[in-house]
């Protein structure tokens, strides 16, 4: 509106009447009118010189003013300096101004785009060794006994039990043959026996008898590791000797207590007696001292069996 000190047709008027006139300095009036173009080279050159001119000696509160009225108009009236905008009414709004974000462009050059789902049958190279934590035949053969437990010319049946006559057998494959070993027990129950004497003790029976207690073997065999015990110390004047017999006769299993020996096992762990079925085995065992022998123990060997 026309801001008046004198009458409004006086010489001192100034601004816009209705939206019809503006009276300017000086008595100039012009026809009211809006700027088509806030942003055109020529105002842009207006307001960057009077910016130069004039703003630099200007308060805060009179700069943010002309801020307003000048540099922000929109329609045909200036707008509040605490205006608000629609997004969706700004111009440029497809204009990439947001370099941090990823468009479309900068998303497929960084991301992995999405493949549609493969079938594992389509892969190429499914007959690779990939998976080495897993067993091929190569390192499953390495690994397990396959390649060591050879029986003839084909490999032996997975289930096969092993026993003497299918196709499992042992004896029948690469000349291998399996063993089995049985204990064979007595004692003496640390009885004596008298100076220059010999007595026995049967397997798998207790004490010292004159007379022989001889055992039938139904198979034949080898006898080894003989071992007895002698509980108390052998006198000094004679050794304690234990001898496997077959068919009462000295094998060639045989141990033997020193004179004066103190509590200790003897044993024979290196030789070695063949027996056949229907072969009789007891133990003897001589004092040669001249007074009671030591208590004597535990008596014992090993029968192996060929069971191929």
């Amino acid at each position: 509106m026309a801001k008046v000190i004198h009458p409004l047709f006086s010489g001192t008027v100034r601004g816009s009447f209705g939206k019809y006139v503006i009276y300017r300095r000086g008595g100039v009036v012009t026809k009211y009118f809006v700027p088509r173009d806030p942003k055109s080279a020529a105002q842009l050159a207006q307001r960057a010189f009077f910016l130069e001119h004039y703003v630099g000696s200007l308060t805060q509160e009179q700069a943010d003013l002309l801020y307003a009225a000048i540099l922000h108009l929109h329609d045909d009236v200036y707008s509040p300096l605490a205006h608000g905008h629609d997004h969706g009414g700004l111009a440029g709004l497809g204009d990439d101004d947001h370099g941090q974000y990823y468009n479309q462009a900068r998303g497929d050059a960084r991301y992995l785009q999405s493949v549609p789902q493969q079938d594992h049958g389509g892969l190429a190279g499914l007959g690779d060794d990939d998976h080495t934590q897993y067993l091929t035949v190569t390192r499953g053969d390495a690994l397990y006994s396959l390649l060591a437990h050879l029986h003839g010319a084909t490999y032996a049946p997975i289930a096969k039990g092993v026993t003497n006559g299918d196709a499992h057998n042992h004896v029948g494959g690469a000349g291998g043959v399996l063993y089995s070993y049985h204990f064979m027990p007595g004692h003496g129950l640390n009885a004596t026996i008298p100076a220059s004497t010999t007595m026995f003790t049967p397997m798998f029976y207790f004490g010292l008898y004159t007379s022989r207690f001889n055992f039938s073997f139904p198979r034949g065999g080898t006898l080894r590791n003989f071992r007895f015990t002698n509980n108390t110390a052998q006198p000094g004047t004679g050794s304690l000797v234990g001898t496997v017999e077959v068919n009462n006769a000295a094998s060639a299993l045989t141990a033997t207590v020193a004179a004066g020996g103190a509590i200790s096992e003897a044993s024979d762990l290196i030789h070695s007696v063949v027996v056949n079925g229907g072969n009789t085995v007891t133990v003897s065992i001589k004092n040669n001292a001249t007074s009671a022998s030591a208590w004597v123990g535990g008596v014992s060997f090993e029968m192996q069996v060929a069971t191929g």
